[in-house]
């Protein structure tokens, strides 16, 4: 028997039974967007249920280790300690002790065997039985081999397992854990490797490889490479400003859309459903293409570069900013930002071309088995052009959320603002209103300013585009965290969107 992962909806319940459980009483002023932000932190180390399953044991260890047991020093981040502390644990697990001749052994075999698995078989981490009855003679001649406590280590409840007659690691995280930590170590004898790795960022092997290998590095030189090679992917394209003449093309998709959302549930229950689609994108979620097809296509190549860089520059963001200095981390974030910003702008274009696109796929559809005769061609215009319409502003949004969610650290506020005024763009603002809204601790009378003077920047006469995005994003707060009555009231007469009682006491619990 074994115990299935967790969903997103019942790891939000284990986090706030944690809260519960460790202060005095859970304060739904506050609560709802403290749990956001432990989630935020669980969500950065797990990446995916296939890197770090998401069993309550590993989501209890992260949790126990951010509260209490975060290292002293400097010589790994908050992140990587939360490895070492799941690695140690199965370590002791499969039987060998704590001691640190033990442990020694055991990161130092995992660490030279990862990257023998990286050098013989990067693609698929496994190699054959008879590769690692080599590597262990050749690791003999350097090292003492503790033949007990390699029995331990490669066996059922060893961090490392054979399978089908392969050897690998039992689980994906000790393997990038590991690889990453024998990089850093030898960062210089590695050099042409590493660089290697960030060049083809895009494949997520060896994205993955260089977030583990960041998080143990000493050096900002990795750092620097990723930057650089943001910087020039897809750097053809101008980042998207989201003004008038950008975001002209959305009104009447937008204008579609209600004034005000349906407000039927509770906060708990539109969490949890909010939870549940993370779920579903999740399983349904494709892997990333082959090289083959990547390498065909040098700018599909390119932007499947921009997405793991900013990933990878979250990561460091997220991790390592006590240690960076604010200089350095004002150009990550902009960095980030300017990178999303273009992979949005990819979509926009202007009327002209929006109808060439349209036209298009009206004439393959017209050549497809799904044609209607019967229907008439105004029609299909217009059907065609709304779908394009909503997946290019799916597409653009997207990547405004993604721009947000790699650089929600309260921490950074006073950058990000700073930036937002620097860069002074509707594209900026927008990012540091989202920014505001997924950092915020309670939506109180400081907020609710905050909100007036952004919808006072860019009323619906200025631009239709931002005070509905505005709008939709500060009412979806509303529904997944509890504020005070009156304020949300003067919320929803700001926003024009009606303001009876009624449409408030959803997110008011009794």
């Amino acid at each position: 028997m074994s115990i299935k992962q967790f969903t997103h909806a019942k790891q939000e319940k284990l986090i706030k039974k944690w809260l519960t459980v460790t202060r005095a009483h859970f304060n739904e002023d506050t609560g709802y967007s403290e749990i956001d932000k432990i989630e935020n932190n669980i969500n950065s180390i797990i990446i995916d249920n296939k890197i770090l399953p998401r069993y309550p044991f590993f989501i209890l260890t992260i949790l126990q280790s951010y509260e209490a047991f975060m290292p002293k020093d400097l010589k790994i981040t908050a992140y990587g300690h939360c490895y070492y502390v799941l690695i140690l644990a199965h370590i002791r697990k499969s039987g060998i002790n704590n001691d640190d001749d033990s442990v020694n052994f055991c990161f130092n075999f995992a660490q030279h065997l990862a990257f023998e698995i990286h050098r013989l078989n990067s693609a698929s981490i496994t190699i054959a039985h008879h590769q690692y009855d080599a590597f262990v003679d050749k690791y003999r001649e350097k090292y003492i081999v503790n033949k007990a406590i390699l029995n331990r280590l490669v066996g059922p409840n060893g961090l490392i397992k054979t399978c089908n007659g392969f050897i690998k690691f039992n689980l994906a995280y000790s393997y990038y854990y590991f690889l990453g930590q024998y990089l850093a170590t030898n960062h210089k004898f590695c050099h042409d490797l590493i660089i290697d790795l960030v060049s083809k960022s895009r494949f997520r092997n060896n994205s993955l490889t260089l977030i583990f290998t960041i998080h143990h590095s000493q050096t900002h030189d990795i750092l620097n490479e990723v930057l650089t090679y943001t910087i020039c992917a897809i750097d053809e394209v101008i980042p998207a400003k989201l003004d008038k003449e950008e975001t002209d093309m959305f009104v009447e998709l937008l204008k579609s859309i209600p004034a005000q959302l349906s407000n039927n549930e509770n906060v708990e229950v539109e969490r949890e459903q909010q939870r549940n689609i993370r779920d579903i994108i999740e399983s349904n979620s494709t892997s990333d293409s082959t090289e083959s097809e990547l390498d065909e296509d040098h700018f599909l190549g390119s932007i499947y570069q921009c997405h793991k860089n900013i990933e990878i520059l979250s990561q460091l963001l997220k991790n390592k900013s006590g240690s960076l200095e604010i200089t350095t981390i004002h150009d990550i974030i902009e960095i980030i930002c300017d990178a999303g910003l273009r992979l949005a702008k990819i979509l926009l274009t202007d009327k002209q071309k929006l109808e060439d696109i349209v036209e298009f796929i009206q004439r393959q559809y017209k050549m497809s088995d799904r044609f209607d005769p019967n229907k008439q061609q105004s029609i299909q215009l217009a059907e065609i052009r709304k779908n394009v319409l909503f997946n290019i502003f799916v597409w653009v949004m997207g990547n405004i959320e993604k721009i947000v969610s790699s650089i929600s650290k309260p921490e950074l506020k006073e950058i990000i603002e700073a930036l937002a005024r620097e860069k002074n763009t509707p594209a900026y603002d927008i990012i540091s209103y989202f920014y505001f809204l997924d950092t915020l601790s309670k939506f109180d009378h400081l907020a609710k300013e905050r909100l007036f003077e952004i919808i006072e920047k860019y009323p619906v006469s200025k631009s239709f585009f931002i005070n509905k995005i505005i709008s939709i994003r500060t009412q979806w707060y509303f529904k997944t965290h509890t504020a005070k009555e009156p304020i949300k009231q003067a919320v929803y007469s700001k926003l024009d969107i009606g303001n009876s009682r009624n449409n408030f006491l959803h997110t008011t619990r009794p």
